[in-house]
């Protein structure tokens, strides 16, 4: 298919199989993938290219200590995934194991490379580290202007909320899009695409739109909206402050809406440099305590 040079690209970063299983689930991988792409193509039918963001899940890790903490144990261990194989009853216990992740992902990846071209879409997949510390490339189908490895993309980032920055980077300087929509749940997402929308608008972005939640909480959350409001700089305080009160790889202290609350002013110029002085960490520190309502002595 040819992708118009106006399209509106789709960032899916949400879970394709889902993590628990109801009632009305496929009974299969295979059928479960189907589903997947009749959602997103009814969901966002004025896209034409759909991203595909992947982990990462690599012996040595930052996550390492998190992820052995909450995975392994009862975990339900598969051989291989294809469209025929069913999904457990327990959902969880397949999610406690990383190696059924990069069974899945890989699953995925060629389930949605055979059934692309009745959809009339492109789809770009990315990259992922191996645990030899090889980089694979992102791939593309269904893109004729598109080389099938996309070498721009070939990158050392683990975590897939930080991969999507230079996909949707990539989407607006190789398709002149001026809107975007990246499907997520996750409020790291939230907090980069605010961080780095000053980037997107500068290459030409105009809209960009996360869809959160599901059900009653579900809404598309104009991003770009928000930074005009907040403005750059704040953006970049909520980045902060919400790095230090717990993400990814940090352990979470206190809550987001305390964060948020305290002066965000006195983060101004923490980070900004390589080198932290020691009159930043002392100012760090304040916030901390105002942060947990404590008095400086």
């Amino acid at each position: 298919a040819v992708v118009s040079t106006q399209s509106t690209g789709a960032f899916i970063r949400s879970q394709i199989v889902p993590k628990t299983t109801e009632d009305s689930s496929p009974a299969n991988f295979g059928t479960f993938v189907k589903a997947f792409l009749d959602r997103i193509i009814k969901t966002y039918p004025s896209c034409h290219v759909f991203h595909l963001i992947f982990d990462s899940y690599i012996e040595v890790s930052l996550k390492g200590p998190e992820r052995s903490r909450r995975n392994e144990r009862g975990a339900i261990k598969f051989a291989k995934i294809d469209s025929s194989t069913r999904l457990p009853h327990q959902m969880e216990k397949l999610w406690r194991c990383n190696q059924n992740k990069v069974l899945l992902q890989q699953f995925v990846q060629e389930e949605v490379k055979v059934l692309a071209p009745s959809y009339g879409v492109g789809f770009v997949f990315s990259g992922t580290i191996q645990n030899n510390s090889t980089l694979t490339p992102a791939e593309s189908v269904g893109i004729s202007t598109i080389p099938t490895e996309i070498e721009e993309l070939v990158l050392n980032i683990e975590e897939a909320d930080m991969r999507l920055i230079p996909h949707i980077s990539w989407h607006i300087a190789n398709f002149s899009c001026t809107d975007a929509v990246v499907e997520s749940n996750d409020t790291d997402v939230v907090v980069l695409l605010l961080f780095y929308m000053h980037e997107f608008i500068a290459a030409g972005l105009q809209h960009l739109w996360i869809h959160f939640g599901k059900g009653k909480t579900e809404s598309f959350i104009p991003i770009h909206d928000m930074f005009h409001s907040f403005g750059r700089d704040y953006c970049k305080l909520v980045l902060k402050a919400h790095i230090g009160s717990g993400c990814d790889y940090l352990s979470k202290i206190g809550t987001k809406k305390a964060a948020l609350l305290s002066d965000l002013s006195l983060l101004a110029t923490f980070g900004e440099s390589p080198i932290l002085t020691d009159n930043e960490v002392i100012i760090a520190e304040r916030y901390l305590l105002i942060w947990c309502k404590c008095t400086m002595e």
